[in-house]
């Protein structure tokens, strides 16, 4: 089915084969109808392109758009950096902001969704994350902009994981031969498996041995995974952290065992900073890519079939703050 225009409720009703206060039950995410008829009229929104009125979302005079902003991990410091962002610019824009959390959940992620689907939100920003799939795609590909991981057939403000890496990576090389790297798991495509492949990458280029640990995204398990690596190392001269989080943890083990590396992170924390300052880091400017996912939503709901609004952006350059 092409794309719809001026389509209207009873338009959906007549297309679904459905009263129109069945097709409004299902906006609504009322109860009363059937799975097989709320399937079928979801499909035709999704090819239709329908965006229900102000009125028909139960919204009378109430004329200020909704987005919503859907982050893997409240906790997160850049993720709120760049929350931050998004909410000082709706702030300015006197848009009303939603803020969900997937907890890197796929089935959470599309209970939001379906959540929001209801509501008819204008628009959404995500941090992507392995795996995620979305149902009713279609429905939402000019609706959601996605930030940190690609999404395919979404716009995707994406991180430069492997120039991170390689900045702290050249920076060390020059100095030391033995340089390890704790990141995550290659199950996490981003933050994981790119930085991970890169730094092995380098090191063979460089020819360099290799020292890769992988912790989660708590700094109790960069703790651990330094006290691993020293245990089996001990000619460690410096370390790589993927994320503020392992630092933290790296930083903790080396403060109380009394030893002098070089420690170097990806990500940008002041507090992380304060605490210990002779930290080397490369900034990704997560705030920067909350301010582009913002703008690019924007544009996307005004202008929703305008190519130049549908490209991906990388983030880049990095900022390598240099070691003090």
């Amino acid at each position: 089915m092409s794309h719809c225009h001026n389509i209207t409720i009873k338009d959906i009703a007549k297309l679904a084969g459905v009263s129109k206060s069945t097709v409004s039950r299902v906006i609504n995410n009322e109860k009363g109808v059937s799975a097989a008829a709320r399937q079928k009229i979801q499909k035709v929104i999704e090819e239709c392109q329908f965006t229900p009125s102000i009125s028909a979302r139960g919204l009378k005079g109430h004329n200020k758009r909704v987005i919503a902003v859907i982050v893997t991990r409240l906790d997160s410091h850049s993720e709120n950096l760049a929350l931050k962002s998004i909410l000082s610019i709706c702030e300015t824009k006197n848009i009303d902001v939603l803020v969900l959390e997937s907890q890197f959940n796929n089935t959470v992620f599309n209970q939001h969704l379906s959540m929001l689907f209801s509501r008819q939100i204008d628009g959404i920003i995500a941090f992507s994350f392995s795996e995620l799939t979305l149902e009713q795609a279609g429905y939402w590909k000019n609706r959601i902009v996605f930030i940190s991981q690609r999404v395919t057939n979404f716009i995707s403000i994406i991180y430069d994981n492997k120039g991170a890496v390689e900045k702290l990576y050249q920076l060390y090389a020059a100095q030391f031969e033995h340089i390890a790297y704790i990141g995550i798991d290659d199950k996490d495509l981003s933050t994981g498996k790119e930085r991970n492949q890169h730094y092995r990458d380098l090191c063979e280029q460089s020819h360099k041995p290799s020292y890769i640990y992988c912790a989660n995204l708590s700094f109790t398990s960069g703790y651990e995974q330094a006290k691993q690596l020293f245990n089996q190392h001990q000619h460690i001269q410096a370390i790589i952290c993927a994320t503020d989080n392992i630092a933290l943890g790296v930083c903790k083990f080396c403060h109380e065992t009394g030893r002098e590396i070089k420690i170097g992170y990806i990500g940008c924390n002041v507090m992380l900073d304060f605490l210990f300052p002779n930290l080397d880091r490369v900034n990704l400017h997560v705030d920067l890519s909350g301010k582009l996912a913002i703008d690019q939503l924007l544009q996307l709901i005004k202008h929703p079939n305008d190519e130049r609004y549908q490209e991906s952006v990388l983030m880049q350059p990095c900022t390598l703050l240099p070691c003090k």
